[in-house]
């Protein structure tokens, strides 16, 4: 057996082992979130602190693998978490229109918004973009929540 050959089945072994701890990390989350509604509402209430978990983690196996086969564990990890994501999103927009709706009652007759309401609006702003400042795209994600929000806060004004 020559170089060539000896660095086909490394190649192979690591995607093997790395295919096989995604399938078992993706298993086990599935698994504890369809067993456990506390569990599943943990994971999308606290999804920033998983999705660091899982960069981190992914980071480290990735620098270890010096192959670069074709799927980081990064995009497998992001993609096992999804369905997290889209309900902490969810939240999160919800979090960001309740003080704009807070802001203007249902009555047509509201008043001018005071300063209170608007540092209302905007610490809700800030806490989304603090909170999902562990991943770039994620704070993209939590961006286009905001945009929608300032929307509504715009269509409210007029």
């Amino acid at each position: 057996i020559n170089d060539k050959d000896d660095l086909l089945i490394e190649t192979d072994i690591k995607a093997t082992v790395k295919d096989n701890l995604i399938a078992i990390i993706n298993d086990e989350i599935k698994s504890a979130s369809n067993n456990s509604t506390h569990i599943k509402q943990t994971f999308e209430g606290e999804y920033p602190k998983l999705l660091k978990i899982f960069l981190q983690l992914s980071m480290k196996l990735d620098d270890r693998d010096s192959s670069h086969l074709d799927s980081s564990f990064q995009h497998c990890f992001i993609t096992a978490l999804s369905t997290f994501e889209t309900s902490y999103l969810s939240r999160s927009l919800s979090r960001l229109f309740d003080p704009v709706n807070l802001v203007f009652p249902s009555s047509s007759s509201a008043p001018c918004p005071l300063k209170s309401d608007l540092d209302a609006v905007f610490r809700a702003i800030s806490s989304e973009l603090s909170v999902s400042s562990v991943d770039e795209r994620l704070c993209i994600l939590v961006a286009r929540n905001i945009s929608k929000s300032c929307e509504l806060f715009a269509s409210k004004c007029e």
